[in-house]
């Protein structure tokens, strides 16, 4: 395991609408069984922190969070997966449809680019990109 700064920039698109969220973090980070494993936590604005996990694979990724909220996205190239998305206020489910899956990432960090589509409860609520820089501390 090596200890990382993880930048990440997540946009929304909803119609012509965008919406950003900036976050930049420590962590750590890992190479096992062909997929890169980026761990940090997240912190809400109620100050609850939530666990996040993302596995980078070969035009797959997975991105877990336990804690505050607890969720497992698949995003994967081309294909629809669903999920439970578990917050205070209740659950939700999601289809993730993934359009990219797009690592640079290597021994040394590198960087992650997801772009998925989002259904929430049968609902669409938009188009996301997540754009990951890991670097070595």
């Amino acid at each position: 395991m090596k200890n990382v700064t993880v930048s990440i920039k997540g946009y929304q698109s909803i119609d012509t609408d965008e919406d950003v969220v900036e976050l930049k973090t420590v962590g750590t980070y890992n190479f096992k069984n062909d997929k890169y494993y980026i761990f940090y936590d997240e912190i809400n604005e109620d100050g609850a922190k939530t666990q996040t996990m993302l596995k980078v694979g070969e035009n797959v990724a997975v991105l877990k969070r336990t804690g505050a909220i607890d969720s497992q996205m698949v995003i994967e190239v081309g294909k629809r997966n669903s999920s439970v998305y578990q917050t205070p206020m209740g659950e939700f489910f999601m289809d993730i449809y993934g359009e990219q899956v797009k690592s640079t990432l290597n021994e040394n960090g590198g960087s992650v680019s997801l772009i998925y589509s989002l259904n929430m409860n049968a609902t669409p609520v938009g188009r996301n990109r997540i754009e990951i820089t890991v670097k070595e501390v």
